[in-house]
């Protein structure tokens, strides 16, 4: 007992013992769940007495509020640009990489609109000085600002890792056996299934390094033609943080800069509303369903909508739906509203089923309230997630262009009622192992960034290929010169087994 509390004294020194540091953060994706991984982070920071200036699109606090930290609340310039990619473009693409494109190419038009407006000011005036920035990790063009403060980067991604993260720290990335989030099919993949998928990865791969050229050019635009490129400047990042437990990732090998957190955003469970409470405490069992704050009322086919009320109206549930649209007349037993208490309210003992858009938040949360999931994802890395879902069997997922209704009563029913597949069970289990290690996601977030700011840097944490070019990574001139030396044997033996079936036929020639 004495080791344990003389161990906890001394791992409370070293997690809290840092000077107060100067921290510059940068998060501008307009999108809720992104701010929310990112806020937690910072307030720590903030509560823990450093100094930050937050570049935000939901900003917390009136600024003057809290003494040591400054917001800078970019949601008015970018709102427009946001909710046209996000809401008009991005949810009527057919098909993933025209999704992915568009997500990709409105990101540079957005972030221009940020640095003429608010942002100037800290690229020209120097006595803005910080000591590490905090770079949102699917934004390559926030490096930047390490050329201009010339202080180490730690990037930071809401989910897991991006276009560029793993090649760029070296680790592995094998598109089939370590996929990133950006296809539709992951799993028991046939012939067929692996030339098509990786050509789906490919052909966004591609879309992303494409795009560097026209991001070089804003940022020679406000920082001069002498300014390194993006790709340069990657050796200014000290260490990555993925929202995500390394098992969503496939528990894929990574350098000691990558570290793995997973559920930032989860907090202290609440007390819910006192009517809401009273319901849940009266029903016989609940189905919560929303497709978060992104997926707009008009992506969802009407058909779908009304078959989704008549399958949840035939239910011996009870069903509670988050949604912001119109939907008619609804069954009894389902109640619609525009908010709900997710996290506590999943974490009644009542509640059965969440069906979901597949957001990694979402899922978080579902699983740290024991709840297993039917899965109908939209957009984005929601595939990605509805995979991983399935896999690990702490539910299902459902196609939305394809489900019947026979389909989803029945995968619903699956789940509540069928034991024997043990949803809940692997669940719980899963939440065990997302449990089980020293610090919490938060202070292991803030423990690395504090790492980074003692020791001016993380090149210490780097694996020899860090940044380093696909044509080195591979060996590309080695190989060329092994397949040179061995074309030339070949065509040495060659040329020397036709000498010699030459010099056979001559004397042959001449014995006749």
């Amino acid at each position: 007992m004495k080791r344990s509390a003389y161990f906890i004294i001394i791992l409370s020194i070293v997690i809290f013992s840092c000077e107060a540091a100067r921290i510059f953060a940068i998060f501008p994706v307009p999108c809720h769940s992104h701010q929310m991984s990112f806020r937690p982070i910072t307030q720590e920071l903030v509560r823990r007495g450093h100094e930050v200036t937050v570049v935000t699109y939901l900003a917390a606090f009136p600024n003057g509020t809290v003494a040591n930290l400054t917001e800078i609340d970019i949601q008015d310039v970018i709102h427009n640009l946001g909710k046209i990619a996000l809401e008009d473009d991005m949810q009527t693409a057919n098909d993933i990489v025209s999704q992915q494109e568009i997500a990709l190419r409105s990101g540079p038009a957005m972030f221009d609109k940020i640095l003429e407006g608010k942002l100037k000011d800290y690229l020209t005036d120097r006595k803005h000085k910080f000591d590490i920035i905090l770079a949102e990790a699917c934004a390559r063009l926030l490096l930047m600002f390490s050329h201009v403060f010339k202080v180490p980067v730690v990037q930071i991604s809401s989910f897991g890792g991006s276009f560029g993260i793993f090649e760029m720290v070296g680790a592995a990335n094998h598109p089939l056996l370590y996929p990133l989030a950006v296809r539709e099919k992951f799993d028991d993949l046939s012939m067929i299934d692996k030339v098509r998928e990786m050509y789906i990865q490919y052909k966004q791969e591609k879309i992303f390094y494409d795009l560097e050229e026209n991001e070089n050019r804003m940022v020679r635009k406000y920082l001069g033609n002498d300014v390194p490129s993006l790709t340069e400047l990657q050796d200014n990042v000290a260490l990555v943080l993925l929202n995500v437990h390394s098992i969503w990732d496939y528990n894929r090998p990574v350098p000691a800069n990558v570290v793995y957190l997973g559920g930032l955003h989860l907090k202290e469970p609440k007390p819910l509303p006192n009517d809401l409470q009273t319901e849940l405490e009266s029903s016989k069992g609940v189905i919560y369903m929303s497709f978060g704050t992104v997926v707009s009322p008009k992506t969802l086919p009407t058909d779908k909508l009304r078959m989704f009320l008549k399958v949840l109206g035939e239910l011996p549930y009870d069903v509670y739906w988050k949604w912001t649209g119109d939907v008619g007349t609804v069954p009894s037993n389902v109640r619609v509203r525009k908010w709900f208490p997710q996290a506590d309210l999943l974490r009644h003992e009542k509640v059965v089923l969440f069906i979901t858009q597949g957001g990694l938040q979402s899922i978080d949360e579902s699983i740290e309230a024991g709840v297993p999931m039917l899965c109908i994802p939209i957009m984005w890395d929601q595939w990605y997630n509805a995979a991983r879902i399935s896999k690990l069997n702490i539910g299902t997922w459902m196609n939305v262009r394809e489900v019947t209704e026979k389909q989803f009563k029945e995968g619903i029913l699956n789940i509540t009622q069928n034991r024997t597949l043990r949803y809940r069970e692997n669940v719980i289990k899963l939440r065990e192992l997302y449990h089980d290690k020293p610090l919490t996601s938060l202070e292991s977030a803030v423990w690395w960034i504090e790492h980074v700011i003692r020791h001016k840097g993380g090149k210490h944490l780097r694996s020899p290929a860090f940044n380093m070019a696909a044509t080195d990574y591979y060996e590309m001139n080695l190989i060329f010169v092994v397949a040179l030396i061995l074309l030339s044997a070949a065509v040495v033996v060659l040329l020397s087994l036709n000498f010699v079936f030459d010099l056979l036929r001559t004397n042959k020639l001449k014995e006749d």
